[in-house]
């Protein structure tokens, strides 16, 4: 093997000896994800391809040693059962004699152009709750702390994109605030409590189960 070919073969050790120093951090400060472990395993096994490819040379035993490691721990925490996407949703109404609510017009499929409470999917490093407000300020522009769960739903075929399960949150605000259409919301507005759109999803089953809280 030539000098270049050892040289790049060394730094690339290097960058795997560390690379495995903050994975094996990650794993003493929190649970080690099947996503996360999955996701450094495909980015070690595409260096090792493109290497090896480059130099014609096998794979070096520390990048072999901690590919192995990965894949072991990854493995630890896969199981057999399926495991459903979790997204949250935030039901904001004001607290006037005639209630308005806070909706979105979504700018994407599925139910692209309909409207529905602000939501999305949760972040594996966040709460249903920290989901919500996070989603209610992508989406709107409107940041609020204090949430109510409203409850947990679970039909099956609730959402085309697959297996979904939602957790709703309910605000109380005093009036209307400023809001605006953002990330994948096309628009947002207030709408009479009593003259609700058609709602996408099963946020009209949402809508009734919040009215049932406010009484």
């Amino acid at each position: 093997m030539n000098s270049a070919k050892i040289r790049y073969i060394s730094e690339l050790s290097k960058y795997f000896r560390i690379y495995l120093h903050i994975f094996r951090v990650h794993l003493r400060l929190s649970p080690m994800t099947q996503t996360t472990a999955m996701a450094m395993c495909s980015e070690i096994i595409w260096i090792h391809n493109f290497f090896s490819r480059l130099f014609f040379v096998p794979l070096h035993s520390n990048i072999r040693r901690m590919s192995k490691y990965i894949t072991e721990k990854t493995m630890e925490y896969t199981y057999k059962y399926p495991r459903p996407a979790v997204t949250a949703d935030c039901v904001v109404i004001t607290k006037e004699a005639e209630p308005k609510v806070l909706l979105i017009q979504r700018g994407i499929d599925p139910y692209k152009g309909c409207w529905a409470f602000p939501g999305g999917f949760m972040n594996m490093d966040e709460t249903t709750e920290q989901c919500a407000i996070r989603e209610l300020e992508e989406e709107t522009g409107l940041k609020i702390s204090n949430l109510h769960q409203i409850g947990a739903y679970s039909k099956v075929d609730r959402d085309p994109r697959g297996r979904t399960i939602t957790v709703a949150y309910l605000a109380i605000v005093d009036s209307p605030l400023d809001v605006k259409g953002q990330d994948d919301a096309a628009n947002a507005a207030w709408f009479p409590i009593n003259a609700l759109p058609t709602l996408a999803f099963d946020h009209a089953d949402i809508m009734a189960d919040a009215i049932k809280l406010l009484r």
